[in-house]
């Protein structure tokens, strides 16, 4: 009887594995996304209108919930400046009816010195950088732009210096008010990448800095990231915000979206974002463009 259970087990394995191998088609995914909210209780400057930004911000929850999305992942910079303006953002996104993701921005960490450690946990956030498992059999990459960073660094910490020198040596063309990723996140990213590869998990990687095409906004070494990103078949799309106007190209049959920023103008900002098996579709509303982009098959 022992036997015969035994084997009834491993025809169900093998049947499983038949029925669903390593690589096959990721399912379904309804992921909400807003980029940088940058609120602050702070008069006009040209398009950015920070007092406007809650607003938009009940106006987006209100409308995504009604969506059902899985999770919302917000792309950084989701308050422009002081850590009084996390009281006024953080409650209404927290309304949300699903997991909710951050990914730090640059402007994220204009707060007083002894604050600055502190922001990711403000955000949710347990890690500055992270893996997390999403429904379809998705796996997100969240990095950490501001590794490296003018401003995410208290002065007296050994990563100030640190990010000095990292922005001369890589990329001193680039302005300040962007960042760079170190070779410790680089290789954690690496074995997240060759794990996800064998795995067969497909894999969406979320940044504050674009990575592509190149413009003054990109993330001091986006080539290398870029470059490892491109080399893994397991990653289908990259997602960014810090550049409002938004953007979209794609490398390597990778695509690279630039989300447009919610701050900016009288119109808000926010999309949609649909994907199963080799097809990504962007749903936006305001000023975020609606698009579809084919995915990359697994190699």
């Amino acid at each position: 009887m022992l036997r015969r259970a035994s084997l009834l087990a491993t025809l169900f394995m093998v049947a499983s594995c038949s029925l669903f191998p390593s690589g096959s088609a990721p399912g379904p995914l309804r992921l909400a996304l807003i980029a940088d909210c940058q609120y602050a209780d702070a008069d006009d400057r040209g398009v950015r209108l920070y007092r406007r930004s809650p607003a938009k911000l009940e106006e987006a929850v209100s409308t995504l919930a009604a969506l059902e999305p899985d999770a919302l992942l917000h792309l950084g910079d989701f308050i422009d400046r002081d850590w009084e303006s996390f009281d006024t953002v953080v409650p209404i996104l927290e309304r949300m009816p699903c997991p909710v993701h951050h990914v730090l921005g640059n402007h994220d960490f204009e707060v007083a010195d002894e604050r600055k450690l502190d922001v990711p946990a403000r955000l949710g956030q347990a890690e500055r950088y992270a893996a997390v498992e999403l429904p379809g059999g998705w796996r997100l990459l969240i990095l950490d732009g501001n590794d490296f960073s003018y401003v995410a660094w208290p002065e007296e910490h050994p990563r100030a210096e640190a990010s000095r020198r990292f922005h001369r040596e890589v990329n001193p063309d680039s302005p300040t008010w962007n960042g760079g990723i170190g070779p410790e996140q680089m290789e954690w990213l690496r074995r997240e990448l060759v794990r996800a590869d064998a795995e067969g998990t497909p894999v969406l990687v979320a940044c504050h800095f674009p990575l592509w095409p190149d413009d003054v906004h990109n993330l001091w070494n986006a080539e290398e990231v870029r470059e490892l990103l491109c080399a893994h078949a397991c990653v289908k799309l990259y997602v960014n915000g810090h550049n409002h106007a938004g953007n979209y190209a794609e490398r390597e049959a990778l695509p690279f979206l630039t989300l447009e920023g919610m701050l900016d103008t009288e119109t808000n900002a926010f999309a949609l974002l649909l994907l199963e098996g080799d097809r990504a579709e962007l749903r936006g509303f305001g000023r975020a463009t609606s698009r579809v982009m084919q995915l990359r098959p697994a190699r």
